[in-house]
């Protein structure tokens, strides 16, 4: 793994801020543009537009990665405390309705900034696994706040742009956008 400097107590802490739903999609896209060099199709609506109806997300890749599925991907990202709701009306919403993708042939990505607890006895693996022999997908994954600080040690440059965001400097080290701002000041 890469350097960590983003722990996920600091990610669930940042859950709880308003901007953290406008700019948590921000940082999945960035995530997986930097991990996975197959994407063929990437959407995310973020900021303002995290209100549009549809998928928090479509991904397609050629090939799977660490946390990004191979193929066609939707995903349903949410920084509730009640993730666990979240994430039970998602995926019943999106198995009714899949849009133009076929589940069996799609697979379902939820994301949150919380860390995924047991649910019904089961720990997240095991869920994971009933899930989708319930509901017949692909694929299901579920990604929380313990695999975001993984994947943001496989990312360092997104790592460091997000510290900023949080408000937590990382050993004098400077995005790239910080740094265009500041150069472009000058």
């Amino acid at each position: 793994m890469g350097i960590k400097w983003i722990k996920h107590e600091q990610i669930e802490v940042w859950a709880d801020r308003q901007s953290a739903q406008a700019l948590l999609p921000k940082l999945i896209a960035k995530l997986i543009l930097a991990t996975n060099n197959t994407v063929e199709k990437l959407y995310f609506p973020h900021d303002n537009a995290v209100n549009l109806s549809g998928f928090d997300g479509v991904c397609k890749c050629k090939y799977s990665s660490l946390f990004v599925p191979e193929g066609d991907s939707i995903w349903e990202i949410g920084t509730d405390k009640e993730y666990f709701s979240k994430y039970q009306h998602d995926i019943k919403k999106r198995t009714k309705d899949t849009g133009n993708f076929k589940k069996q042939n799609t697979s379902f990505v939820f994301v949150t900034p919380r860390m995924w607890k047991k649910k019904e006895g089961k720990g997240k693996e095991d869920f994971v696994e009933s899930e989708v022999n319930k509901y017949d997908w692909k694929d299901i994954r579920i990604i929380d706040s313990l695999d975001i600080e993984q994947w943001l040690e496989l990312a360092p440059s997104v790592a460091v742009g997000f510290a900023e965001e949080i408000g937590y400097s990382v050993n004098n080290l400077m995005s790239a956008e910080k740094y265009y701002e500041s150069y472009a000041k000058t």
